[in-house]
């Protein structure tokens, strides 16, 4: 007759040359003096393909570029991109690309082309208007309406659902 227990067990794990104790605090402790960690790198389609990606997942994403996280839920992610904040002064017709992330527009009378919602879902722009009659490509503004205009000496933030721009701030 066998008698069973059930167990919980706790473990941490250090991988590295030092064969000293892993930090207290960690569940997981990489050391090397010579070499770095790989995180997981995928495309933004690879990445939007992840079913139910848990909060707090990180990866490279080799579009952008960049590291980024859920902060989002699984049902609903929000990939933020972990980066410093670029910011680009505009004075002249301009189309943004994924690694802009606040533009500055210096002339009245720019037009502004937004990349394709499609495969960009969670990124967000900063348009800081300091001129007036500046264009945009289409968003949806905070009442649910289409606009291609910015608002005079204005500041707004747009973010992509996969779908469409929308205005957030």
């Amino acid at each position: 007759m066998a008698i069973m227990f059930p167990t919980i067990a706790f473990c941490q794990v250090k991988i590295g040359t030092n064969a000293g104790p892993p930090n207290s605090a960690a569940i997981l402790e990489l050391e090397s003096t010579a070499k770095g960690f790989l995180l997981p790198r995928l495309s933004n389609n690879n990445r939007d393909s992840i079913s139910s990606p848990p909060t707090g997942l990180m990866i490279f994403n080799i579009s952008d570029s960049a590291l980024q996280v859920n902060v989002g839920t699984p049902s609903a992610p929000v990939w933020q991109t972990l980066q410093q904040d670029k910011i680009r002064i505009v004075s002249s017709n301009n189309t943004l690309t994924a690694n802009d992330r606040t533009i500055v527009i210096t002339s009245p009378g720019i037009n502004i082309t937004l990349p394709s919602p499609a495969g960009m879902s969670g990124k967000m722009f900063v348009v800081v208007s300091q001129g007036n009659s500046s264009s945009i490509s289409t968003y949806i503004d905070m009442n649910g309406s289409s606009k291609t205009s910015l608002p005079n000496n204005s500041s707004i933030t747009l973010q992509s659902n996969g779908q469409s721009w929308y205005r957030i701030h």
